[in-house]
């Protein structure tokens, strides 16, 4: 079982940051748009990206 947490590990490390660096751009354009920050926006557009 311990040969399997490192990859897992990495991957949901990986996942983040590319998350991370495709979300950033799109929820400042939405805050430009609405001119406010959507905590639940930001979760929503997340978890959805592990999907993509």
């Amino acid at each position: 079982m311990s040969s399997y947490v490192f990859p897992v590990q990495t991957a949901f490390l990986i996942f983040v940051v590319a998350a991370m660096f495709l979300l950033v751009p799109w929820l400042i354009y939405g805050y430009r748009k609405d001119g406010f920050f959507s905590w639940s926006r930001f979760g929503v557009s997340f978890s959805l990206s592990f999907i993509f």
